[in-house]
């Protein structure tokens, strides 16, 4: 502490002052510095005192503090394990469970934040797509209010004193993201919720989250036919598309135009998403000079780059379509309310289990410059 130290420092230049005092001649000798000094000196002490309770006070209170914060965090820990096997027993099909559940989440029986938490994570390894895309936590109606990039007019130049300015003419649009419920069926054989060695958990987590994952995939690129749902990236303008008819094979020019058509200073995080099958042509196609188009990417075993970028690949992708994105600029609600539906009879015959997960989610294409798309007409 920086004041304790300074005052430490002055007490002690004071002692050494008095005892210099004592080494003087007696006619020279005066009692009256002798008190001041003492007084400064016990003032001085006062003062270091009074500094060090005040530290000790915040001290214990800094300790009381973490064990108020670790009594939470253990109330918390223990009501989320509480939760976790209220939950994993719900499922198994003990109907007491299950009502317990509903009665701690609130009327549905919500999927426990930590089990939802790690299946959004292993959503988000499963989807590249998602994992990029920009999330907001938000219920309800999201509204943005964006500067058209494509028809926008902000001029720059020179201009002469006094001279009046050329008035610029930017134009907007809104892009709206709703939330919609979203639902996946799993079914689990009773065979295996009876076995005591069967990781219940993690099942549970893995198929929920390859069910979200192929439904995100599906949805951010393909979108749906009902204008009034999720909107893919088949959406973008067709200022944003690079189209090649049915009768002509896909070249190394039309992917250079994919590439071309997001801006050079936005092309730094950009990705190709594609279907396997459209990864498997691509494999074939050569430059001019014989080289392959697709080069081996050495940080990825297994993996290709195009032109220099990752490739992303996607079964849920069309294939006949390409995309060039950095998915930042794709706008998604982050899956939400995550619930789950236990269907204990009416899988019986199949000695299964189906359960219903619930949640919520949104998207559309926000940032479209960011976003591009090659189409290759089909016959």
């Amino acid at each position: 502490m920086k004041l304790l130290k300074e005052l430490q420092e002055t007490r002690n230049a004071k002692i050494e002052a008095m005892e210099e005092m004592f080494t003087i001649e007696a006619e020279n000798f005066k009692v009256e510095e002798i008190e001041n000094l003492k007084r400064e000196i016990e003032e001085i002490n006062t003062k270091i005192e009074a500094i060090k309770g005040a530290d000790e006070m915040v001290r214990s209170v800094e300790v009381d503090k973490e064990k108020v914060i670790k009594n939470v965090e253990d109330k918390e820990q223990t009501r989320a394990m509480e939760q976790e096997d209220l939950f994993l027993r719900a499922i198994q099909g003990e109907s007491k469970a299950m009502e317990e559940l509903r009665a701690v989440t609130g009327g549905d029986a919500l999927i426990p934040t930590t089990i939802a938490k790690d299946i959004i994570k292993q959503v988000e390894v499963l989807s590249h797509a998602y994992a990029k895309a920009k999330k907001f936590p938000i219920a309800g109606k999201l509204t943005f209010v964006l500067e058209d990039t494509e028809t926008s007019e902000i001029t720059v130049g020179y201009v002469e004193d006094e001279a009046e300015t050329k008035e610029s003419k930017p134009s907007f649009k809104q892009q709206a993201i709703d939330d919609f419920q979203i639902r996946g069926l799993v079914k689990i054989s009773r065979s295996l919720l009876g076995k005591s060695q069967f990781n219940l958990r993690e099942y549970v987590v893995d198929k929920i989250a390859k069910a979200y994952a192929k439904f995100v995939d599906k949805e951010f690129f393909n979108g749906t036919a009902e204008a009034a749902k999720i909107k893919g990236l088949v959406t973008l303008p067709e200022a944003r598309k690079v189209e090649v008819q049915s009768s002509t094979e896909i070249t190394a020019d039309d992917l250079v135009k994919l590439e071309c058509l997001v801006p050079s200073a936005l092309r730094g995080a950009c990705e190709f998403y594609m279907n396997p099958k459209m990864v498997e042509k691509l494999r074939m196609l050569k430059y001019e000079t014989g080289e392959k188009v697709l080069q081996r990417d050495l940080q990825q075993t297994f993996k290709y780059n195009l032109l220099g970028y990752r490739i992303n690949e996607s079964d849920e992708i069309k294939e006949n379509h390409i995309f060039f994105a950095d998915m930042s600029g794709y706008y998604c609600k982050e899956v939400t309310n995550l619930a789950i539906q236990v269907l204990k009879e009416k899988y019986a015959t199949f000695n299964m289990t189906g359960y219903h997960a619930v949640a919520e989610l949104g998207g559309a294409p926000v940032e479209i410059q960011k976003l591009a798309m090659l189409e290759k007409k089909t016959a």
